[in-house]
Order: structure tokens, then sequence, then C-alpha cells
């Protein structure tokens, strides 16, 4: 084990500051320091997350620059996995004071967090939640990892949180532009509880990551079965502006930079808001 943890630190970019930034975490100083992000400020809470934004904080991830292109000012948007913030604060630079953002955390230390942050940045529109989601309302146990962006619902002893359906939460626009859906592998179970908010929702971004849907016993392909169900169309995108809608023999590959598929329900309108390129399938 120490072996392994010398060789990743060794191999870290900038090994001096990993080690620096694993120090401030562990002895809380992290928490005096604010990492500054081209449209928001995070708090360093003592998180990994957050100790590698603080080492290269440029790092800008293949879903920012999506929600970037798509979102507009005044849009509504919902972010199931909130975390610390970051995809809030981003989404809501993007749609100004006129849209909203609800964001749903279930980990209570790290919905605080996402608070302080909230607080941090001045942020008027948004609405958040301290629950889990699922297709009924009741008690879950959370896992509560050190990386603090995998915790994920579990059916051994872990942090006892509430759950409820997306559809009863305090959520009442008669449209939301975009869903950020995002559950480490309970995707298939929070679309359950959603007919009435996926059916008024205009595009999903979510992850494929099979080994987390085998955590719970199903494929991909009931993901996608459930999102087309509900009217959308499955497709890939990249970082060159395109869209490419996915075949019947899709296979998702986790070594692609991008893990993430969009679901659209009008692809004119998804196009001429984007200005992305539809390609050809194979």
């Amino acid at each position: 084990m120490a072996k392994s943890r010398i060789k990743n630190i060794l191999e870290h970019d900038n090994p001096l500051k990993f080690l620096f930034s694993r120090f401030l975490i562990r002895t809380k100083l992290c928490n005096l320091i604010i990492i500054k992000q081209k449209n928001y400020n995070l708090k360093f809470h003592p998180l990994p997350f957050l100790g590698n934004l603080w080492i290269n904080p440029n790092y800008k991830h293949t879903a920012n620059i999506f929600f970037s292109d798509y979102l507009k000012s005044g849009d509504n948007v919902i972010d199931t996995g909130a975390n610390v913030g970051a995809v809030v604060l981003e989404c809501a630079n993007a749609i100004g004071s006129t849209g909203k953002i609800y964001a749903i955390e279930p980990h209570p230390l790290i919905f605080s967090f996402l608070q302080e942050n909230i607080k941090l940045n001045n942020l008027k529109n948004s609405i958040v939640f301290n629950c889990a989601l699922g297709n009924k309302e009741g008690f879950a146990f959370l896992t509560n990892k050190r990386s603090d962006d995998q915790n994920a619902i579990t059916n051994e002893n872990g942090i006892k949180v509430s759950i409820k359906k997306i559809d009863d939460l305090e959520i009442h626009e008669s449209k939301i532009n975009l869903i950020v859906l995002d559950a480490i592998g309970y995707e298939k179970f929070i679309i359950e509880g959603g007919s009435k908010i996926f059916r008024n929702s205009d595009c999903v971004h979510f992850p494929i990551i099979e080994k987390f849907f085998q955590n719970y016993g199903y494929s991909y392909n009931e993901v996608f079965k459930k999102l087309e169900e509900f009217g959308f169309q499955i497709y890939e995108f990249s970082t060159e502006k395109t869209i490419k809608l996915i075949t019947k023999n899709y296979q998702p590959n986790e070594n692609n930079e991008i893990t993430d598929l969009l679901a659209i329900r009008n692809l004119s309108d998804f196009l001429d808001r984007t200005k992305y390129t539809l390609i050809n399938s194979n």
C-alpha cells in the first residue's frame, strides 16, 4: 500500500503541490483558502476533489464546456448530484439571475459545503435539497468515502439519509431546460421517480459507467429505454461540438475522453441553441 502511494505521488504532474494539498486537507488549514475559478469561487474544504482543483485550478471538465455551450439566460436547471457546487455555480453563471437552478445533495456534510459555496458566491437563483433521489420515499444508507464525489446508495451500513422522488420535490417550473443526472449508478431509479419532471425537460446530461449500474443489478440499456419512453433520443457528443445518435450496437467505453451522453427531446431546437453539428452514425 505504501509503495503504491509513493508511486502515485511520484507520477503526479506536480508531486510537491500534491503532497502539500494533502497536508492542508489533513490539518484543515485548507479551510482558509479560496479556489478561484473563472466564473465563481470555491472554498477549499477538506476533500480530495477540491485538493485536485487547488493543484490545477485551470482544469475544466468536458461537462462544463457543454454547459457553457448549451445554457442560456433564464434557463431552469436541475443538478441531481450537486456535491460542493461546482456544477451548480457554473450553470448559475450561464443562466443568470432570471434563471433558476435546483441542487440536490444527499450527504449532510457535503451539503453544508454546498451551502457555504452558494453563500460565498452570493448566489440568489438556487434552491437546494438535502436528500437522495429514487423511485420511492423513505430512507437509505449512503456511503461515506473520502473520495466525496463517489458516495452512493448502499445496502450496507452508512449514513442514513432521506430518499425522495424528484417529482415530489418543490419544483414547479413548467419546463426544465437541463437535468444533470449523476448518481453513481442510481440513475435508473431517479428516472423512475420523475415521470413528470423528465417529461417536462428538454435535455438530460448523464454519465455511462457500466460498473456503477451493475452495482444495482441493471445495465445502461435500461437507462436508455426509460429516457426514450419519455420522448428522448440518446446522443454522444464531443469537444469538437458535434453530436451523433447512438446506434443499437452501442457499447460504452470508459477509456473515451467523454463518457457522458445527452438525451435530447427536440433535435432542431438543440442544434439551434448550441450550434453543434449532427454527424452520421456509423
